[in-house]
């Protein structure tokens, strides 16, 4: 299995300098792959130059040590157009995922941005949905709909659950 961690967790507001030195801690300790909380506060603000000057680095550091890299762009406190937006900057700057949600915003991920972002994105990233996912009918929606990737501290009861609904 390929251990994973968390950058600029829960909000995104660090300083990009930090984030950065948390992805080497990360690869010194052994993390293969990187979730980084995007800063949301540059997006809000309109200042999207700012806010892709901050992921081309996070992904390029992460590529430097080989790591895998998810951009969470916390889509509970983003409107559709900005969850759009900053989908498409994600993809354009070589992450592997577009990430929903952290789960400690004010909501979790909804169909409609998985929907969003499968539309604005080309598909050379894929859509990791998360937060608030707790059902197999959920994970199945949202698969349905574009996410590649369920995120969900639920796993063993959605599999439990999806045997269940299948089996004759």
């Amino acid at each position: 299995h390929k251990v994973v961690t968390v950058v600029g967790f829960p909000n995104g507001y660090s300083p990009l300098e930090a984030k950065l030195v948390e992805i080497d801690y990360a690869a010194s300790a052994g993390a293969r792959e990187v979730d980084v909380v995007a800063n949301t506060v540059l997006a809000k603000s309109g200042r999207w130059d700012d806010l892709s000057k901050e992921i081309r680095a996070i992904v390029a550091r992460a590529r430097e040590y080989g790591m895998g890299v998810k951009i969470i762009i916390e889509t509970s406190v983003l409107k559709a157009d900005e969850i759009g937006r900053a989908a498409k900057i994600v993809e354009d700057l070589g992450a592997d995922y577009v990430k929903t949600n952290t789960g400690f915003g004010s909501r979790g991920v909804l169909p409609s941005d998985v929907v969003i972002i499968r539309y604005s994105i080309t598909g050379r990233c894929g859509i990791k949905a998360s937060g608030g996912i707790r059902t197999a009918l959920d994970a199945a929606l949202l698969l349905s709909l574009g996410a590649s990737v369920i995120g969900t501290s639920h796993g063993i009861e959605i599999v439990e659950q999806a045997r269940r609904l299948l089996s004759p």
